[in-house]
């Protein structure tokens, strides 16, 4: 490596470490409040926490599966929900034997299979279009999820939760 090469790295470097600091307060500065309401996403997120919602996470990237977003339902704009995003634009998506499968590969549960009235009122099976998303409470037993209103759009997606803040004994990043 030349000496020149490595100054430039160096520069790349500290100019980073800059900028994410800037980043993290950008973040702070523009995310939004809200309150977890249900049971919907436990052990994960329980009733009566307070997280932060990342308005700025997908100006830059997409939604990922395994991301904790808040979106609105397609059906009833005014409600948020809180979920999982377990399908990504593309997705073929189906249940079986209370099960999620997702092209082919089981969808980690945590060893829980749905509960059967919430697979009875759910399309057996999804292909998502190029901007839809499934999502999915973490507590498949009590949740109004994608099951229920199907996919959700990118632009129906507020934000990435990443932070709860309260109760304090719950304070940390939201995975």
């Amino acid at each position: 490596m030349r000496r020149g090469d490595a100054r430039w790295w160096a520069r790349a470097v500290r100019a980073l470490l800059r900028v994410r600091p800037i980043y993290f307060v950008a973040d702070l500065l523009t995310s939004t409040r809200f309150l977890v309401e249900g049971e919907s996403m436990a052990p994960a997120l329980a009733p009566q926490q307070y997280v932060l919602v990342s308005r700025l996470a997908y100006r830059l990237g997409a939604p990922s599966r395994g991301d904790v977003v808040v979106a609105r339902e397609p059906l009833r704009p005014e409600i948020l929900c809180i979920k999982r995003v377990a399908g990504l634009p593309g997705d073929e998506i189906w249940q079986q034997g209370g099960r999620l499968w997702v092209n082919g590969v089981l969808l980690h549960d945590g060893g829980k299979e749905a509960a059967p009235e919430i697979l009875s009122r759910a399309p057996f099976e999804w292909l998502l279009g190029g901007g839809d998303y499934l999502v999915l409470g973490d507590n498949r037993d009590d949740s109004r999820d994608s099951r229920a209103f199907g996919p959700v759009t990118r632009d129906q997606i507020i934000g990435k939760v990443w932070f709860c803040y309260w109760p304090r004994e719950r304070w940390g990043r939201v995975k």
